[in-house]
């Protein structure tokens, strides 16, 4: 099923007309590469026409091809050619999705938050956005997943140029306290995904050394007390005690009078 309702000719649409799409998924344009395809296209023209989405006679958004656009602008071109097409909300952020995950021109992170913003917006399951998106449920799934990454473990991810799989490897030691830490080496020291993974596994593997205290039988514990008490009273204590059982404790009452405590002979 198309997209579109009708796919339109390639016009030469004035730059002044168009506006960057609002919810452009790229959050970061890099001047160097914009730079890079202005002088490929000032060389050997423009190969993929934007496409564009018609708000009224003189405006209109783009829906594909941002980093053409400003490579276009930045040639000082005065208009730039476009294919003018009508989808739905939903089509339309999704396509813009695609067409910039295909492109490899999203992070792994920003393509997180925008299909995490993709679900918030247009209220759809995990399913429905993988079928919109052409890929699989899981994908989505193991995306979103990265998001739970504290923030300074994410920022540590996007600023050292760590991958997708580093994120997962560090996903095993959410709960780690060094998550952090090793977070934090793993940025410094450049390290593979296969050194990271090794190293979150024998994070994982330690062990707590708590001490632990097993009570095998509450009826030793009872007995202990019951003895002391019939040690004090033969010891001369006028010592008196009691106990109540409820639901989930048994309270124990032991009265020991300070003036009634003498020496007596075993």
């Amino acid at each position: 099923m198309s997209l579109f309702k009708k796919d339109k000719e390639i016009l030469d649409i004035p730059l002044w007309m168009i506006s960057p799409n609002p919810d452009q998924p790229r959050k970061f344009m890099d001047a160097e590469k914009i730079r890079s395809l202005a002088d490929s296209i000032n060389e050997n023209g423009l190969i993929n026409p934007i496409t564009l989405k018609r708000l009224d006679k003189n405006q209109y958004f783009i829906i594909c091809g941002e980093r053409r656009y400003l490579a276009f602008k930045l040639l000082g071109r005065e208009s730039i050619p476009a294919i003018i097409k009508d989808p739905d909300d939903i089509k339309l952020s999704s396509l813009a999705l695609v067409e910039n995950t295909q492109r490899a021109d999203l992070s792994f992170l920003e393509e997180a938050n925008a299909i995490k913003d993709f679900l918030s917006e247009h209220n759809i399951s995990q399913s429905e956005c993988a079928r919109l998106l052409g890929i699989s449920q899981a994908s989505v799934a193991n995306k979103l997943r990265i998001l739970r990454l504290p923030s300074e473990v994410l920022k540590l991810l996007s600023q050292s140029g760590l991958t997708e799989r580093h994120a997962r490897a560090l996903l095993t030691i959410e709960k780690s306290p060094n998550l952090v830490k090793i977070a934090k080496r793993a940025s410094e020291e450049g390290m593979t995904v296969r050194q990271l993974e090794k190293l979150c596994l024998n994070e994982s593997s330690k062990k707590t050394n708590k001490p632990t205290i097993i009570i095998k039988d509450l009826r030793a514990f009872t007995s202990s007390i019951d003895n002391a008490v019939k040690l004090m009273k033969r010891c001369g204590c006028n010592v008196t005690s009691s106990s109540r059982e409820y639901e989930n404790d048994i309270v124990y009452t032991i009265v020991i009078p300070k003036t009634s405590c003498r020496p007596n002979a075993i």
